[in-house]
């Protein structure tokens, strides 16, 4: 069973990780792949014109032990790259880095750093598959106006918008913004019933209902949001990308 599940962790684990010429080596290889790849040429007209001048990266993974964590570095320093963003402006953290990890990528210029105080509305946060938790974070404690990670609309439909709410106050008020009927968080309760005519009392069988949600945007430094699902996820990177999103939460005059 051990060899099984040895084996089962090839397409997530780089071999030898503990080889640094070769996962840099790997590095450079996704680097060429994304530079020639679709999803970096979508991601970029999403982004070309914003002004953005700075990426924060959290939730990255291991770039240095995980094929994932590393397409999704290459992926980061492509985009880095065409919105002309110096190395110096990149900053990433993850609880998870170890000395390889941060070898990495100060290798590369980048900050290695938890404490990040300089959010603006320039600021991309790249948050590849971050927990919703993490996500709701982000946005009450920095209060960023780009994040490009899971679309949060996707990755809610588990919860009651009551359960969403009381657990995710901010990702309740952004998707509120941008709901439609395919991304509405479902309700919960019954199944209303429509009864046919020969059979009329089916017709008044009680439907449970939610609550309503006050969902205030007064005090929020955002009232208005879109997110935009990127296309073009799939390729040799696997299921580096599932469910990217950019998202751009502002506040609009008019709200």
């Amino acid at each position: 069973m051990q060899k099984q599940a040895a084996k089962s962790k090839e397409n997530s684990s780089t071999e030898h990780g503990n080889n640094s010429s070769r996962v840099r080596a790997l590095l450079d290889k996704y680097v060429s792949q994304m530079r020639q790849s679709e999803l970096v040429k979508e991601t970029l007209d999403l982004l070309h014109g914003r002004d953005i001048t700075k990426i924060r990266c959290l939730a990255l993974g291991s770039p240095f032990h995980t094929i994932n964590a590393l397409y999704q570095l290459a992926y980061l320093a492509v985009l880095a790259e065409g919105l002309g963003i110096e190395a110096s402006d990149v900053s990433l953290f993850d609880p998870v880095f170890d000395e390889h990890d941060r070898d990495l990528l100060s290798g590369m210029k980048y900050e290695v750093s938890e404490r990040y105080d300089e959010t603006d509305s320039r600021t991309l946060y790249f948050l590849p598959h971050a927990p919703l938790d993490l996500t709701n974070h982000v946005l009450a404690e920095f209060q960023p106006h780009w994040l490009l990670g899971n679309d949060v609309a996707a990755h809610t439909d588990r919860l009651t918008k009551k359960e969403l709410h009381e657990k995710y106050p901010l990702i309740s008020l952004l998707n509120n913004l941008v709901a439609t009927s395919e991304m509405a968080v479902r309700d919960s309760g019954f199944v209303s019933v429509s009864g046919r005519k020969k059979n009329r009392k089916r017709q008044n069988k009680l439907v449970y209902e939610e609550p309503k949600i006050e969902y205030d945007y007064e005090n929020m430094y955002f009232n208005s949001a879109t997110i935009v699902r990127l296309k073009n996820i799939e390729g040799c990177w696997g299921n580096s990308f599932t469910d990217l999103a950019l998202h751009h939460v502002e506040k609009s005059l008019a709200g």
